[in-house]
């Protein structure tokens, strides 16, 4: 690495940090966060995550630090290669990488220095809170995978039946979160509607969830008449004002999965058709598309053959359908249930 990429990771601020330690995933992440709105914001939006705030450890380290400042940004070094991201614009040397992110910056640091770093912006544009979750939302995701915590883009379920454990893949609008709340209100268990992490086991690979809080809109409640459904919604959700955060604690007590080994995928689209219909795929063909929602596993070459293990042990132990959902799907409240219920036996 040249000498004005190392100079980046000299230590720049002179505040005292606040630190958190949290875990996911049998991982140990330390969180520090300058002292002010920073810090603050960072302690409300983790909320929405199912990071487990733990003790100080007495003698081992965690597996790496993500630090979140709110001064002035390091210069991105020159001679870097540049390809374009979600929402910015990545630059790096093949170990370190600069994100330059709705004009905040996230720099992830090269392997060994376990840390990563996220620097807000000073303008409007970065204090928006669409572009603070946006930058965080890269530095968190970079800081798991550098501790080999590698996330998805997915719901998780279970069925009541079988036990048998399902993700749910796809974009965002695919109807993930519509998809993961009907079958919840029908019974099954969840782990999140929108984000998991993998963890590899002598059985295979297993997932917990990742984000707690659910992202709904008017459409996944409309028929729904569940207790306790008004106290759970709260504010709008800022990158899609249409839908509200939910707590599914409060109206599926007892439903959530702590973790599950899946046995299926289903990749989910919106089609507008009447009904909705159910092919499946090869394990090659899931493979293709979990790299397609997880494009950091090529990206990261540090990470990228553990990660693209981990996909690829997935889709080999799970059966795999496309699920072309259609408006009998998200029209009856109860239909999800019946019509993925076949599919998790076996």
């Amino acid at each position: 690495m040249s000498a004005d990429v190392r100079a980046t990771f000299a230590p720049t601020a002179t505040q005292a940090s606040l630190t958190g330690y949290y875990t996911i995933a049998g991982r140990l992440l330390r969180i520090d966060a300058q002292p002010g709105w920073a810090a603050q914001w960072v302690a409300d939006f983790l909320n929405g995550f199912l990071l487990a705030r733990t003790a100080a450890p007495d003698n081992t380290g965690a597996a790496v630090t993500l630090k979140v400042l709110r001064a002035a940004a390091p210069p991105i070094p020159t001679g870097l290669q540049t390809f374009a991201i979600n929402h910015g614009v990545c630059h790096t040397d093949g170990a370190a990488f600069f994100l330059d992110v709705d004009a905040s910056l996230i720099v992830i640091a090269e392997p060994a220095a376990r840390t990563v770093e996220v620097w807000f912006g000073e303008t409007p544009h970065a204090r928006h809170s669409v572009a603070l979750v946006n930058a965080f939302s890269y530095g968190l995701q970079a800081a798991l995978r550098r501790a080999g915590v590698f996330d998805v883009h997915a719901g998780g379920v279970l069925d009541p039946v079988t036990g048998a454990g399902a993700l749910l893949v796809g974009a965002a609008g695919s109807g993930k979160s519509t998809l993961t709340f009907k079958l919840a209100a029908s019974g099954w268990r969840y782990l999140s509607d929108d984000m998991v992490v993998l963890l590899e086991t002598a059985a295979g690979v297993e997932v917990e969830g990742l984000r707690r809080l659910f992202a709904v809109s008017a459409a996944t409640l409309a028929g729904h008449t569940l207790p306790h459904l008004d106290e759970a919604l709260g504010t709008p959700v800022a990158s899609d004002p249409s839908k509200r955060k939910l707590q599914p604690d409060i109206v599926f007590p007892d439903a959530r999965a702590r973790r599950s080994r899946p046995r299926v995928l289903f990749f989910p689209q919106l089609t507008g058709d009447e009904e909705t219909r159910i092919n499946p795929i090869s394990a090659r063909a899931a493979m293709q598309q979990l790299v397609r929602f997880c494009p950091w596993a090529t990206y990261d070459a540090h990470v990228a053959p553990d990660y693209l293990r981990a996909l690829a042990l997935l889709a080999n132990q799970c059966r795999s359908y496309e699920l072309l959902s259609g408006r009998d799907l998200l029209g009856d409240p109860a239909r999800a249930a019946e019509l993925l219920a076949p599919y998790m036996k076996g």
